[in-house]
């Protein structure tokens, strides 16, 4: 029997005890775009990039007919809100259901990853490469220290999601975190 888990501390310790630990490496994206090979073109792409090697994640974002609303909210969120006044909607629109809060959460990750390799001249390892443009216009709002906080405080609001807290609140929190960020990165 194989047992597949992403987070074996909630797996129960009478059943850990009789289980062997294999730590499986993420699947190769070229081998993820083959499985999504009947789906439109930048939709798989986006949902390669954000399963981050995980076939289970990239079949689960393939059946969600919402996908491509979630990415472009997300992206729309970190390029036009601006202050404090616009997060009530913005977090309503991100924290619609929990299957998708964990949606936006890797979005989320994804775009500063990218914005955090280019600041660092490394446009060649992008993920989400047609969206060039858009990371550009980004890059000029987080420094690489800004980038590396959100993405420390994005590890920390999934973490949060384990312990069934209020998405709407984590939403809320996370979001003012990019803005006061934001804020002193261009004050700096």
């Amino acid at each position: 029997i194989i047992l597949g888990v992403s987070n074996s501390s909630k797996v129960l310790p009478t059943v850990m005890s009789r289980c062997k630990k294999m730590h499986l490496q993420p699947l190769d994206n070229n081998f993820i775009r083959q499985i999504l090979n009947d789906m439109d073109g930048q939709k798989a792409e986006n949902i390669v990039h954000i399963a981050q090697g995980n076939l289970t994640k990239a079949l689960e974002y393939s059946k969600d007919q919402n996908f491509q609303n979630i990415f472009a909210t997300c992206l729309d969120t970190l390029k036009n809100m601006k202050n404090s006044t616009q997060l009530i909607s913005y977090t309503t629109r991100l924290s619609a259901n929990k299957e998708e809060f964990a949606i936006v959460l890797n979005i989320f990750e994804s775009l500063f990853r990218d914005i955090m390799l280019f600041r660092l001249g490394r446009q060649d390892l992008l993920q989400n490469k047609n969206l060039i443009d858009d990371i550009i216009v980004l890059a000029q709002d987080f420094d690489c220290d800004c980038v590396d906080k959100i993405i420390r405080k994005l590890s920390e609001t999934k973490k949060q999601m384990e312990f069934n807290c209020n998405q709407t609140v984590l939403m809320d929190e996370l979001l003012l975190y990019i803005l006061e960020v934001k804020y002193y990165a261009t004050k700096g």
